[in-house]
């Protein structure tokens, strides 16, 4: 217990990953030289830690996702997580077209009002953040909540992969960020939460921590 409240303090403190410019979600990546080196190493135990701790709740949530499947059909692993796969795609092209009317059927109210601004806010600015060549290499479930009141149901995904993920001008149509267009590593955490026997995003996550990780709740409370 020690070993795992010492991880997730340094988790808070030094190891918080988002690896690509905006995408989906308005993440963001950076630092300063003087802070480049052991920013390196530090991500890269951060990416270790992660890796394992992903096994693990991934391993848990399958499990969980089985038992709750004998009772309620929606909980089916392999069609979650191809939804979340078609979903985060969806997303990326409403973001890089700056109109979250193109999914606002896969979105809650308050993610799609969210977004909408951060869009709008982005059209104002005469900037377009452009969304290319994504591929994406993992697509995990690491959390679920199964409740007698189907309403409270949620579940997290995590999302690793590459994407060119650039920004323009809309007014002169020129590269104003990441000019070589550069293809970048992601990480990502996508919360869905259940609607009228449907799942819906509820809230994307780019800054992706090892603490996120172990804090993602897996329950199965049908009393």
């Amino acid at each position: 217990m020690q070993l795992k409240s010492f991880i997730i303090v340094i988790s808070i403190t030094f190891l918080h990953v988002s690896l690509s410019f905006a995408r989906a979600g308005g993440g963001s990546g950076g630092g300063g030289n003087s802070f480049r080196a052991i920013g390196v190493i530090i991500g890269l135990i951060n990416l270790l830690l992660i890796t394992i701790f992903i096994h693990r709740k991934n391993k848990k949530a399958k499990e969980n996702i089985e038992l709750s499947q004998e009772l309620d059909p929606l909980w089916n692993y392999d069609e979650m997580t191809n939804f979340t796969s078609d979903v985060f795609m969806r997303m990326q092209h409403a973001w890089s077209e700056r109109d979250m009317d193109l999914v606002k059927d896969i979105v809650t109210e308050r993610l799609y009002l969210d977004f909408k601004k951060q869009l709008d806010w982005m059209k104002v600015k005469r900037e377009q953040n452009l969304l290319e060549d994504i591929e994406l290499k993992k697509v995990e479930i690491i959390g679920d909540e199964d409740y007698l009141d189907n309403e409270l149901d949620r579940f997290t995904v995590y999302i690793k992969g590459k994407m060119i993920d650039y920004k323009i001008s809309d007014k002169t149509m020129k590269i104003i960020e990441n000019k070589s267009k550069k293809k970048k590593a992601f990480l990502d955490l996508y919360y869905f939460t259940r609607h009228e026997n449907k799942w819906l995003l509820d809230k994307i996550d780019n800054q992706v921590s090892l603490s996120k990780v172990i804090k993602s709740k897996q329950v199965i409370d049908l009393t």
